[in-house]
């Protein structure tokens, strides 16, 4: 942020210079400003705008105006273009950083937002050209674009993420090789060149699709698919499901009770899986545990496992 501050010290200065030049050079009689007086030029205040702090509007300027500021904007090393939308864009000179006005009269910052707090007092002998490569502080959303990669989703809110903050997701995200999207149901989209892709849902769900075409889903609800259509729905709470395209469904519950598991036993026996069981129950430590497998004749396995209050369902093809 001192980069900044500096360009804008540099700016400031660079104005005041091209106002004193312009005082110096100015005609000596009152009758020979009358012509240039017919179509004022513009005050603007370029060290403001890249502060944040300029109050003044681009609306309805002549052409000799525009190009006033244009020239202005040269002498304080500031490319200001006027578009065609009425928008005007004011960028320092060599592709730094970039501000827009909109005909609205609102300004376009992006995702970097000027800050003026720290003092910063030039060195005389240093150039005042504007920096061509910013550096600005990076927005710290809190979220670890390398978990995603990881296959560590957790329950990160993107919904919750200011127009600003997506904008920095987004930057940080291209020194991944990632590009990063929000669409208009809430969707983020993560994808890397491979074809590797990873979504995140409004509802706190992930879907993963690998380089091969594998689909993996997580979320800590009870998932609907081709998996869990095969077992009755547990009244256990979900601490996460996972289903994967090629391996099948894994649920594990949290806050489970044995009564709770062996019930649940029982209505998935009754539910069809009771072709080649295989049921334990067990203690270890003065704890309970028990363990359940079988087939339903469909061809899927429903395998369930109790101990130390979780436990855990598994429905598979094989």
């Amino acid at each position: 942020m001192k980069n900044m501050t500096k360009r804008i010290t540099a700016l400031l200065l660079a104005l005041m210079l091209s106002f004193a030049l312009a005082a110096c050079g100015g005609g000596g009689g009152s009758g020979g400003n009358s012509n240039r007086n017919k179509d004022k030029d513009p005050d603007v205040d370029f060290g403001a705008i890249f502060a944040g702090t300029y109050r003044g509007g681009f609306a309805s300027l002549s052409s000799s105006q525009k190009r006033s500021i244009v020239d202005a904007g040269k002498l304080a090393g500031v490319d200001v273009v006027f578009e065609k939308d009425g928008s005007v864009t004011f960028t320092e000179t060599g592709g730094g950083y970039t501000i827009t006005w909109l005909p609205d009269g609102t300004w376009d910052y992006g995702a970097d937002i000027p800050d003026t707090t720290t003092p910063y007092i030039p060195d005389p002998d240093s150039s005042y050209a504007p920096d061509p490569d910013p550096d600005p502080d990076p927005i710290d959303i809190g979220f670890d674009i390398g978990s995603v990669l990881s296959g560590n989703f957790g329950d990160f809110n993107f919904s919750a993420l200011s127009q600003a903050e997506r904008q920095a997701l987004i930057a940080e995200g291209r020194a991944w090789d990632v590009d990063i999207t929000f669409e208009a149901n809430g969707d983020v989209w993560f994808r890397w060149e491979g074809g590797m892709e990873v979504c995140w849902r409004p509802d706190g769900s992930w879907k993963y699709t690998d380089d091969y075409g594998v689909v993996v889903e997580v979320s800590s609800k009870w998932p609907d698919n081709e998996y869990s259509r095969q077992v009755p729905k547990p009244g256990m709470p979900v601490e996460i499901a996972t289903t994967s395209s090629e391996e099948g469904m894994y649920v594990m519950f949290s806050e489970a009770t044995q009564a709770e598991v062996l019930a649940y036993v029982d209505q998935v026996r009754a539910a069809g899986f009771n072709i080649d069981e295989d049921f334990i129950d067990y203690a270890v430590y003065e704890m309970d545990g028990l363990s359940f497998s079988a087939y339903n004749a469909a061809g899927y396995k429903a395998e369930i496992s109790f101990f130390a209050d979780f436990a855990w369902l598994v429905v598979a093809k094989y």
